[in-house]
């Protein structure tokens, strides 16, 4: 009997598996998890992202009518105290592009800027002196321009994958906040650097996106892991959905697309076929009109 699949099924096909059983053993995701493990954590993040579920228990209640649909994918509709539960207890980090991302940046000899939160150290720090143009006032102030190298170790057991040298310039922007700006880049005038960041908007817009579209204005979880994942999750969806987007005949902008995968999340149709009428069922033939032709043919 031909399977058809989903279009959620059809959306996380495209999920390296590999890669994310991968990540799961690093992070210890798994450890002492009896049923709802990693994947079925990640699918119910993904259908509610892109299904624009509010909050835990719309979630549960969506995800509930379809459990033959997600065991087909490995996952399973959770319970409102077990989604809960894993998404406090579940390291987000296992969804997120953490100090590991920079070094493949790095290797493949790109550059990058981007912040540091308050509370990261630098180690081996080696002091900048500031040529005076860049300490103009103007849109903005170089307080520091350092090298440096990240902590060697991310927690007890974890090694940081990024232990190059690298750079911070710390900045006070107009409005009196001090930003710590990090990258690879140990050539540029700390103003570019600054400047390079500056450009950030694409980013904002791209988060504004995620904002409107994934409906991450509420969240399924209170505590601060829940909500990283969550928004890692809705990350991860909206990379997926443009792939998809992107193999489509039709042109639609995103948000439309969005608006029908959501409409179709469960239904069995491909994903080019959405927008297309359904095909016309073919009526079965009529008993009756059958037991008229046999004696018909009987009365001959």
């Amino acid at each position: 009997m031909r399977h058809d699949p989903t279009v959620l099924e059809q959306v996380v096909q495209h999920v390296p598996w590999g890669v994310f059983d991968r990540l799961v053993a690093e992070h210890g995701a798994d450890a002492g998890v009896r049923g709802f493990d990693s994947r079925n954590h990640f699918l119910a993040l993904l259908a509610a992202a892109l299904g624009g579920h509010h909050g835990l228990r719309p979630t549960v209640a969506a995800l509930a009518p379809h459990r033959g649909a997600l065991r087909l994918m490995g996952g399973k509709p959770p319970a409102r105290s077990t989604l809960s539960e894993a998404g406090a207890r579940r390291p987000a980090a296992l969804f997120m592009y953490d100090f590991g991302w920079f070094a493949k940046l790095a290797a493949a000899d790109c550059h990058f800027v981007t912040r540091l939160k308050v509370n990261t150290p630098l180690r081996e720090i080696e002091e900048r002196k500031l040529p005076p143009a860049v300490t103009r006032e103007g849109e903005g102030v170089v307080l520091a321009d350092r090298f440096g190298r990240l902590p060697a170790r991310l927690a007890a057991s974890r090694r940081n994958p990024f232990d190059q040298r690298a750079r911070e310039v710390v900045v006070r922007i107009t409005t009196g906040k001090i930003l710590r700006l990090f990258t690879n880049d140990l050539t540029s005038p700390a103003e570019t650097i600054a400047a390079l960041y500056k450009e950030r908007w694409q980013i904002e817009l791209f988060f504004k996106w995620i904002k409107q579209n994934l409906r991450i204005s509420r969240f399924i979880g209170t505590s601060e892991n829940a909500v990283r994942a969550q928004i890692a999750v809705a990350m991860i969806a909206y990379l997926l959905l443009r792939f998809i987007h992107e193999q489509q005949k039709f042109a639609l902008p995103d948000s439309i697309f969005l608006l029908v995968i959501r409409c179709h999340l469960f239904t069995r149709r491909p994903c080019n076929e959405l927008l297309n009428p359904p095909p016309k069922a073919k009526q079965p033939p009529n008993p009756q009109l059958n037991l008229f032709i046999g004696k018909s043919y009987a009365g001959q």
